[in-house]
């Protein structure tokens, strides 16, 4: 029921028909709301192909991440300890970085700093993932990554197009509401004029 209720509410909004009562500023007001709301629905499938375009490039830079980059194995040259405070609490931090080497597939050997657990310790090893030259690099994207990401920037420009719009009727609504005050008055003071 409340959703027939709200549906023919909003088509009388939208389409106010003959009705007398009704000023020629809430049918401009419906005009705008009908334009608006064909722009929103336009919108959709064309951020809806932006969407699906933007995922296709990025599961193909997926794909020459993947080919671009390996998974090694590191050794830890050092372990991480804990952190004291002014207060001589020791605190372990969560997450911390050591000096680590790895090699690559060719062989040459690297070090540097890597992320590691806070409880880490000198021989620990980890996998991390290496470019080309062994430097190391973040993980490729994963397919779901992708799919995530691209989701998330079409749903954001849908979203933000759609405000916009919003905005703009709230301006609409607000510029014709103190235009029917104005004449509201205007009409107030015209029936004042005829009783006094």
């Amino acid at each position: 029921m409340g959703t027939s209720s709200s549906s023919a509410a909003l088509w009388t909004c939208l389409r106010p028909g003959r009705n007398p009562l009704v000023r020629r500023s809430d049918r401009h007001q419906a005009r705008v709301a009908a334009l608006l709301l064909a722009l929103v629905l336009v919108a959709t499938p064309i951020v809806a192909v932006f969407g699906f375009v933007y995922h296709a490039g990025l599961a193909e830079r997926a794909e020459q991440q993947h080919q671009q980059r390996s998974q090694v194995t590191a050794t830890l040259l050092e372990g991480t300890s804990a952190v004291r405070t002014d207060m001589d609490v020791v605190r372990i931090p969560r997450r911390a970085v050591a000096l680590a080497e790895w090699s690559t597939q060719d062989g040459v050997t690297h070090t540097g700093q890597t992320p590691v657990a806070a409880n880490a310790h000198k021989g620990d090893t980890l996998p991390i993932w290496i470019d080309r030259d062994g430097a190391q690099v973040r993980p490729p994207m994963t397919s779901s990554e992708t799919m995530v990401v691209a989701a998330l920037a079409a749903s954001g420009i849908w979203l933000a197009v759609a405000a916009t719009l919003a905005g703009i009727y709230r301006l609409v609504s607000a510029r014709l509401d103190r235009a029917r005050y104005a004449e509201w008055d205007r009409q107030w003071r015209e029936l004042d004029k005829h009783h006094t």
